[in-house]
């Protein structure tokens, strides 16, 4: 099979970003070259067969994957079997019956509301940089936010008096999510004043996070930001543990799996299984009554 074949079911049928999309295919040449060392083949490939590439995978000399890397392996060869059975190359999807390890899928790390508090509380709101900074990480934290998410905001993506702000995910999928009151304040706060100084007499590049030159705050300006302040506040994290701790708040304080799996714009099937059997409510009243910044 063409990897552009593949290519370009991810892009126009999944609609998958350039990021996922150069991860589908690396993980794809990784378990290509596998079938051709052992002379397996795609098409014929079967349950088994799939099971010992992961296993290769999770113990390959020099040291194998973990099981989390060994789930998203799994993602692409469920992906990549659906497509081809839909272009009729084989009748069935093995990999639908696979499973990674023995055990259930492990939690990832994250903060308690108070950790949250201390993290915030570190970071000096007297300055314009700390305006910015505040708003950026209550965001994230407060609606569940992908860095990039965050970073990818511009001005006319919040609806400040209906409390929503617009996020464009992976896939370019856009959705709407309900803003607390403590992050509104805060956007809206360095949207007013703090922005605009740093702007300066520069041209505005649209984008809602300026770095201290006036230009679009960068991913990895944001994870440097967020291992200063970790490093003040004392604590180990980084800035997707926001976005897991924002879920996981959620869900501890009775929030149903469905409304949550929405409100983080998850679409693949190995990130949302869990959140997918409890039916979804209002998303604006389950952020307002179970989330602390709600």
């Amino acid at each position: 099979m063409s990897p552009s074949a593949f290519e370009a079911y991810l892009q126009f049928e999944k609609r998958l970003s350039a990021a996922s999309i150069a991860t589908y295919l690396s993980e794809w040449n990784c378990f290509d070259r596998y079938c051709r060392l052992q002379n397996e083949d795609p098409l014929t490939v079967d349950r088994n067969g799939l099971e010992a590439y992961l296993i290769y995978r999770r113990q390959k000399e020099g040291g194998g994957i973990g099981l989390r890397s060994a789930e998203k392996a799994l993602t692409v060869l469920r992906v990549y079997m659906a497509y081809l059975v839909g272009e009729g190359l084989r009748r069935d999807n093995p990999a639908d019956s696979v499973k990674v390890g023995g055990r259930s899928r492990e939690l990832p790390a994250v903060l308690t509301e108070a950790e949250v508090d201390r993290f915030l509380s570190v970071i000096p709101t007297d300055t314009d940089a700390g305006k910015r900074d505040f708003a950026l990480f209550e965001l994230i934290y407060s609606c569940g936010l992908r860095v990039s998410e965050a970073v990818g905001l511009t001005a006319e993506s919040f609806r400040f008096r209906e409390a929503v702000v617009q996020v464009t995910g992976k896939g370019n999928r856009r959705r709407w999510i309900p803003v607390g009151e403590r992050a509104l304040r805060a956007a809206s706060d360095y949207m007013t004043e703090a922005r605009r100084r740093i702007l300066g007499n520069r041209s505005d590049p649209g984008f809602f996070f300026l770095n201290n030159k006036g230009t679009p705050m960068t991913r990895h300006q944001a994870w440097e930001a967020v291992k200063k302040y970790a490093v003040e506040s004392g604590l180990e994290t980084k800035i997707h543990t926001f976005r897991h701790s924002f879920a996981t708040h959620l869900l501890k304080n009775g929030a149903d799996l469905r409304s949550v799996q929405e409100l983080l714009g998850h679409a693949d099937i190995m990130t949302t299984q869990i959140y997918t059997h409890v039916a979804g409510r209002d998303l604006v009243e389950q952020h307002k009554k179970f989330h602390p910044r709600g």
